[in-house]
């Protein structure tokens, strides 16, 4: 390990999102160019993150994993491939929600930048070793998603969505930050290598165990529990989803839970990685609790973003049953949240395209005869709600096929059982919306992609398709990223 007081390949990602979401407000300002413009600019700073981490990684290649600014971040391929998944769902997320840009006239300009600030923020989160990195990464994430979900002012929805998403996410924050004081209070440390160290030799000793360390332990989880929608932190989700601007809820949804994944697989492979007794049972519990009740509530909803909310919730759940494994299922939880993502956002950019970019809400009946008014937006929905489901020769079979097998090597058959049961249960929500497209009268709206949306559906559909035929490809890549 190589340790860098300053090393600005370690930032290089996080750097030119930043510079470009400063070049998107300044040219706005300056001249007020067409929408175009902008895009150019987005185009710019996605290949450019898209070069820094490709620099990143043969960085990583030459002198192992890094240290920089003291023991803040962390530079491996781990962090690496989680950062692409980042950089591909901002690219995917720009290209469906393109249409709601140009509907927000000159705040269009602001949203993007938004979105580059937020990109940012949780590229920080993934490769923060100490916790005022991570925390710091978080609230520039997370702010950021805040403004963006009542960024819209056609509809009340979406404004209580953004107040929604402000308090809670700020409770589950201040949760976290409490967490890390105690856990400070405790060790001495803020870094994760040296939580490490401390609780190591914590383990050595007989009498002295101080119980402060798995409260600290516990409220740092449930900070990030929040961020990923895990029941019970669960009751923001569904009405975030459903009253933001649809053309960016896919976003929002996806680069949140890859940031708050990627943080806690780095805390239980690292921090607490010697506190197995502490987080893991307690997680196997969450990832129950958000299965069984994600799954129930799904079936029972009656819009197609609640649907996705509480399908997401369940998701969450099917992530946490890899985490809860330790170290064996940490393959199949990079796997999982990275081809869910894409998933999630084609998903979400695809009821975006139905409802219209700044809308509240998608009603099911909007959807009934929709593969005779559209059907090539009732094929591609209809493939991305198999995967998400689970059906074989799709992404989400193998991902879930990978943290149940882990599980039940960790000795955790109680839970892939669980599991099973409702992979199943689910089938009911997901077919109900493919047979409301194919099997009933109604009057789908007629729905025409612009070039951005066709980009990102096709690479959506390949991903999806292409990786549950031949996982190998991203699987090699994870097995040299994943310690």
């Amino acid at each position: 390990m190589v340790d860098t007081a300053v090393s600005l390949i370690a930032i290089l990602p996080e750097l030119v999102f930043v510079l470009g979401a400063v070049a998107v407000l300044m040219v706005d300002v300056t001249w007020k160019p067409a929408l175009r413009v902008h895009g150019w600019i987005a185009a710019v700073a996605v290949a450019g993150a898209s070069g820094a981490l490709f620099a990143q990684w043969r960085d990583v290649d030459v002198n192992s994993i890094r240290l920089a600014y003291g023991d803040m971040i962390l530079l491996d391929h781990q962090g690496v491939v989680f950062k692409g998944a980042l950089v591909v769902v901002t690219a995917l997320g720009l290209g469906f929600g393109w249409g709601l840009f140009g509907r927000l006239g000159r705040k269009g300009a602001e949203a993007l930048a938004l979105v580059f600030l937020s990109a940012a923020g949780f590229m920080f989160m993934v490769g923060s070793f100490h916790f005022l990195m991570l925390f710091l990464g978080l609230e520039v994430g997370s702010i950021s998603l805040y403004i963006l979900a009542g960024i819209s002012n056609e509809s009340t929805e979406s404004d209580e969505a953004a107040m929604k998403y402000f308090l809670l996410g700020s409770v589950a924050s201040a949760i976290l930050l409490y967490g890390v004081a105690l856990f400070y209070t405790a060790s001495g440390h803020l870094g994760y290598g040296g939580a490490f160290s401390f609780v190591s030799t914590l383990n050595t000793q007989i009498v002295f165990k101080p119980s402060i360390v798995p409260l600290a332990v516990a409220l740092v989880l449930v900070g990030l529990l929040f961020k990923i929608a895990a029941a019970p932190f669960h009751a923001w989700a569904p009405d975030v989803y459903q009253g933001a601007p649809a053309g960016i809820t896919g976003y929002m949804a996806a680069a949140a839970k890859i940031g708050a994944i990627a943080a806690l697989a780095r805390l239980v492979q690292v921090a607490f990685r010697d506190l197995p007794d502490t987080w893991q049972a307690p997680l196997a519990g969450v990832a129950a609790v958000s299965i069984v009740l994600g799954t129930i509530y799904a079936i029972v909803q009656t819009d197609l973003r609640r649907i996705l909310a509480y399908s997401g919730v369940a998701h969450a759940g099917f992530l946490l049953v890899g985490v809860s494994s330790g170290g064996i299922g940490a393959r199949g939880v990079v796997f999982y949240i990275l081809t869910y993502a894409v998933a999630l956002v084609a998903a979400f950019g695809l009821v975006g395209q139905v409802s219209g970019p700044a809308s509240a809400g998608s009603p099911l009946d909007a959807y009934r005869g929709l593969s005779k008014s559209s059907p090539v937006v009732a094929g591609a929905l209809s493939v991305l709600m198999l995967a998400l489901a689970g059906m074989p020769v799709t992404t989400g079979f193998v991902a879930k096929f990978g943290v149940f097998t882990a599980a039940w090597a960790a000795g955790q058959e109680w839970l892939v059982l669980v599991a099973l049961v409702a992979s199943v249960a689910a089938f009911a929500f997901y077919l109900r919306v493919i047979v409301l497209m194919y099997f009933e009268d109604g009057d789908g709206p007629t729905v025409s992609l612009g070039l951005g949306a066709k980009v990102s559906l096709a690479v959506s559909l390949v991903v999806t398709i292409g990786l549950g035929v031949y996982p190998t490809v991203l699987l090699d890549l994870i097995d040299r990223a994943v310690y």
